[in-house]
């Protein structure tokens, strides 16, 4: 495969991430105006919030499974028009039944998003690229949230936030159409076959500790994370009480850092690789410093100037961000070869449940509260929780065929 190939392959992937992310962060902006308008409280948004995460939850092992079938090309073209259909569906609401039935589309169609990711990486890049590439897509994915509380005020304000769900569909219809007609049939660098998966695969999988590790990891790493994508323009417009379109702007500086820092991150981890670094040191070192540090978002509990409360969301954000990145190159890694989507699904369902629990549990602590103070403690405790795991639970980083092939020790006493 060319260079121009891998470098659209990098475009197809960034640019899906980015509408991905449009999708995904509109009903965040729009969740105030949602609100009077559909007259619910911060309670039942946090339901409407985590809906979108009950397909998703049960959808991702399928999906991976399904596309190390047959291949991201079929799989993600059909995903991607399912979630664009429930996003313009989204614009027609009026209750909030059908709200909730959107939200369920939504989520069977973005299940497919991260595994395929994942096997794209695996199997159309040399490892030495392979967080390069994970971290551009995901910068794609940050770039869609900064985008989107600009993008979605304006249109609340000109428009409504029905006609938002509208035009953010259309432009992920276009994108199923491009991803279907321009990605490439073959596999290159990785030369893998799919295997036909079946429960005896998957046993196996969660039968290593490094499965249980990125599991349990990808949880509590993602607690956070979606509480900042539910919450965070909520945050500033009903405790900060910043007004909407102010919200829009201020609410889109952490995804900018969020679509800078990754790739930086990831090339880091990369470098480090190339320098000799075990897999292991390079991929662990990145994951803990940037977790250990973005839980210092429980401060925004004791600050009140607005420009010190964006400067820290920006931080805290973009290591998020960063994080999220670095872990999504560990599946691929791990896995064997025509598998990695399956892994990635099976880390990514424990995600979504954290993004069923955590929209919620955030939303009802706001209503018993009045504030997000315990909320932000708590979200900050998971952090620290997925960087001790990442320490003492995830071990060395290597495929199951590179374990068998790897020696054992001979005794002490030989």
């Amino acid at each position: 495969m060319g260079r121009f190939s891998r470098l659209w392959m990098v475009f197809l992937l960034f640019s899906g991430m980015l509408i991905f992310g449009i999708d995904r962060g509109n009903i965040s902006v729009a969740s105030t105006t949602m609100m009077k308008d559909l007259h619910i409280n911060a309670g039942v948004m946090g339901i409407i919030f985590s809906s979108f995460f009950w397909s998703y939850l049960f959808c991702n092992i399928p999906s991976g499974i399904l596309a190390d079938r047959y291949g991201p090309r079929k799989i993600y073209g059909i995903a991607s028009a399912l979630w664009a259909a429930a996003t313009i569906l989204t614009g027609a609401v009026s209750s909030f039944v059908a709200l909730i039935g959107c939200r369920l589309g939504l989520g069977v169609g973005e299940s497919a998003v991260f595994p395929i990711n994942s096997k794209v990486a695996n199997e159309y890049f040399p490892p030495e690229r392979r967080a390069t590439v994970m971290a551009t897509a995901m910068a794609g994915y940050r770039l869609g949230l900064a985008t989107c509380p600009m993008l979605i005020a304006a249109i609340l304000v000109h428009w409504g936030w029905r006609t938002s769900f509208y035009l953010t569909g259309a432009a992920s219809l276009a994108w199923a159409l491009l991803w279907v007609l321009t990605f490439p049939r073959q596999k290159t660098v990785a030369g893998a076959t799919a295997r036909k998966m079946d429960r005896t695969v998957i046993r196996r999988m969660l039968s290593r500790r490094n499965t249980i590790a990125i599991v349990i990891i990808k949880f509590f790493c993602d607690y956070m994370a979606y509480l900042i994508v539910a919450w965070m323009p909520g945050y500033l417009v009903i405790e900060r009480k910043f007004t909407i379109l102010k919200m829009g702007v201020y609410a889109s500086l952490p995804w900018i850092a969020g679509m800078v820092v990754p790739p930086l991150i990831g090339m880091f981890s990369d470098y480090l690789l190339a320098r000799g670094y075990s897999k292991t040191t390079a991929r662990k070192l990145p994951l803990v410093l940037c977790q250990v540090f973005a839980a210092s978002i429980v401060i925004l509990n004791w600050i009140s100037a607005p420009s010190v409360v964006v400067g820290l969301l920006v931080f805290v954000v973009s290591l998020e961000c960063a994080f999220s990145a670095m872990l999504w190159t560990i599946p691929p890694e791990l896995a064997r070869a025509g598998e990695a989507a399956t892994l990635a699904g099976i880390m990514n369902t424990a995600g979504s449940l954290a993004g069923i629990l955590s929209p919620m549990i955030t939303g009802f602590l706001v209503v018993a509260t009045g504030s997000f103070t315990v909320a932000f403690i708590v979200a900050g405790a998971a952090n620290i929780l997925s960087a001790v795991f990442t320490v003492f639970l995830l071990g060395r980083i290597e495929s199951d065929e590179q374990s068998a092939a790897t020696p054992q020790a001979a005794p002490a006493h030989a």
